[in-house]
């Protein structure tokens, strides 16, 4: 059977695709102890609304979290400040091969599971635009969320940098070894929760914070 498509040469074609700013969490918390400290931070992003407008419930907006980073930090005695780049989240991969690159066998030597989740250029949702379908005015000025952060103790095991994959490994795991946390995924969102909002579940280690995010075309 010969497949004919027409000039043997090379095809270009130009596409788009979402991208965002590169951003930062800024997190400030308080050793109370005389001694270091380890602990594990872990963020979670979900919509504040549903479609009319209505602030979601807490046990349902559970479902609806979807975890943005893990990471193990160090805490001194006193008041800390801990900063995380979105370029270095837990849940996604920092690189990936072109096309062309996967052509030439760049990648007959890489570990498949090097390039398992999506691009840290695609962490977060799309937003929301003037254009808005929902039948809500809330819309027009963007995308509503809570960012829900937690700090506890230090159950989640930071993979050596010198690994040959220490990327996505929320999602992905590490191949050939144990899954480095020893919390349930989505911890503490795991559980049926009776509190009817965030003010009546969260504890002194947990934070949430109002963000919106806006699309710009």
């Amino acid at each position: 059977m010969n497949w004919n498509f027409g000039s043997p040469g090379s095809v270009r074609a130009r596409y788009h695709h979402l991208d965002h700013e590169s951003f930062s969490y800024i997190i400030t918390t308080v050793n109370n102890s005389n001694e270091l400290k380890l602990g594990t931070v872990r963020l979670f992003l979900a919509p504040k609304y549903d479609e009319l407008g209505n602030i979601i419930p807490l046990d349902e907006q559970k479902k609806l979290y979807i975890e943005m980073d893990k990471f193990g930090v160090e805490l001194r005695p006193g008041k800390n400040t801990v900063v995380r780049s979105s370029t270095d989240s837990s849940v996604t991969i920092s690189s990936t091969y072109t096309f062309k690159e996967f052509l030439h066998g760049e990648d007959l030597q890489e570990d498949r599971s090097e390039f398992c989740s999506c691009l840290n250029t695609c962490s977060c949702p799309k937003g929301m635009t003037k254009a808005c379908s929902s039948i809500s005015l809330l819309c027009r000025k963007g995308l509503f969320c809570f960012l829900f952060a937690l700090l506890a103790k230090q159950f989640y095991q930071q993979v050596a940098a010198a690994r040959n994959c220490n990327d996505a490994l929320s999602y992905c795991d590490v191949m050939d070894e144990k899954y480095p946390d020893k919390r349930a995924m989505g911890y503490p969102l795991d559980r049926t929760i009776v509190a009817q909002n965030h003010a009546e579940f969260l504890t002194p280690n947990m934070l949430v914070s109002n963000i919106t995010i806006r699309f710009q075309d």
